[in-house]
């Protein structure tokens, strides 16, 4: 079976974002091989589903599973990956959360890692906007 070219390059990025240090390279390559895998559908409906779903799954996977990595970090990388988790790769992501209880666990704990400061903030706000008028 012949590898279109769009999902050999695809695969590569996905290699690189498997190979990253730095987690906001890591999410960037993640998201230029699901675009180019979601850009082959697109152009393909139907051929090679299995590949690219495997794929899908496997790097989604490969992501969720290293949620430990993603505690100590920027809100605005924290931000990215989960819009990244709960968007546009929200199936791929609850798939796989469904399937595993201990990373369900791991990933509640990093969706309210900067839940919970965003929470702070906005209470520390509106305690000052209230002790401001007074």
């Amino acid at each position: 079976m012949v590898i279109p070219e769009e999902i050999i390059e695809s695969r590569s990025f996905l290699e690189r974002a498997d190979k990253a240090n730095d987690i906001g390279t890591k999410l960037n390559f993640l998201q230029d091989g699901f675009d180019l895998l979601d850009s082959y559908m697109d152009d393909f409906p139907g051929q090679n589903i299995n590949l690219i779903n495997n794929l899908k799954e496997t790097h989604t996977l490969s992501a969720l599973n290293q949620l430990n990595l993603l505690q100590n970090i920027e809100m605005s990388v924290w931000l990215d990956y989960f819009l990244f988790f709960n968007g546009y790769f929200k199936f791929e992501s609850d798939s796989r959360i469904q399937q595993d209880r201990d990373l369900e666990k791991r990933y509640i704990i990093f969706e309210n890692f900067w839940i919970g400061v965003f929470k702070k903030v906005i209470a520390k706000s509106i305690l000052q906007i209230k002790n401001h008028k007074e």
